[in-house]
Order: C-alpha cells, then structure tokens, then sequence
C-alpha cells in the first residue's frame, strides 16, 4: 500500500477516535504520521487538523522523535525491541506511539517504523498498530508484547470500530 493511502487510513482512525470510549482526549483532532521502511527516507505528513500552533509544531517533533528513537534502540536491541514505550521518559518529553514492525524481504527481516503524535499516547500507538493490522505486519505476539509494555486498553476498541466502520 503507498503511503498516502496508509495517511488517509490514518486521518479515519483519528477522525474514529473522537468517538471511543477508552479516548481521555476525544477533543484532540490531529497530528503528525511518519512511517520509516528500511533504510529508505522516511514518509512524515501533518495528519487531521491541529489548531494550535505550539502544538503542531510539538507533534511534529515528537513523531519522528519517536521513530528514530526506536530505530536507533531496534539498531541495537533487534530482539527485545518492539516499541517506544520502551524507552519512554515523560521529563525529557519522549513518549509511545511508535511500534517497530519487522518485514521479510528476500531473505532478511527489514524493520518498519510507524509513529504518530498528536492524541493521547494508547490512541497514537491504537492508530500504529491499527495501520500494522492492516499491512499484515502485526504478528500476534509483536502485539501482545506492545500492549503489555504500553498497558494500552484502547486498542481493541480502535480495530473494532475500524472493521466495523469498513476503514480497514
């Protein structure tokens, strides 16, 4: 799937959120998506609608700060390492919502990193691995592992009302 159909899926979850009952943050509308493939050059595109300046320009830190982060942490921990929860540590402003899947490509696993920022943490990392089901790149344990890291309760709600509302 491109990436600009990957973006439009994402931008109907965001817009979904607004409707789940596990969302502390139905008010929030938007932020930014970014998905790195290998060793390609990342895709990062703003994703609905932020009306606040500051804010828009945090998200837009925040989501390849978090994908570059779990490249670099997968770089050198492949086999423990699954998210950006990981790694997270609110005083020095990084957060989850990133998910490192991994692809088998002639031969080789290839690492793809999907981030968003912009809604509560468990909705960003619901949208990522939501995104993950969807590619067929989520593996049941990859998920198991990152729901328990993240403790993430909104997730089956997300894939739910997803399939439900034919965005996936």
């Amino acid at each position: 799937m491109s990436y600009s159909g990957i973006a439009r899926i994402a931008t109907s979850l965001v817009t979904l959120s607004r409707s789940m009952s596990t969302n502390p943050t139905p008010e929030k509308q938007g932020g930014y998506l970014m998905q790195i493939c290998g060793f390609t050059i990342p895709n990062f595109e703003q994703v609905g609608k932020v009306s606040d300046p500051k804010e828009l320009g945090a998200y837009g830190r925040f989501a390849p700060e978090k994908a570059f982060r779990l490249y670099s942490d997968w770089l050198r921990d492949p086999e423990n390492t699954v998210s950006s929860w990981q790694t997270r540590d609110e005083q020095t402003q990084k957060y989850g919502g990133a998910v490192v899947f991994l692809r088998r490509k002639e031969g080789s696993v290839v690492p793809e990193i999907i981030s968003y920022s912009g809604l509560n943490e468990h909705i960003d990392e619901s949208i990522v691995l939501t995104l993950g089901h969807h590619l067929g790149i989520l593996s049941k344990d990859r998920l198991k592992r990152v729901i328990a890291i993240s403790n993430n309760k909104s997730f089956d709600e997300m894939l739910a009302l997803a399939i439900k509302c034919k965005i996936i």
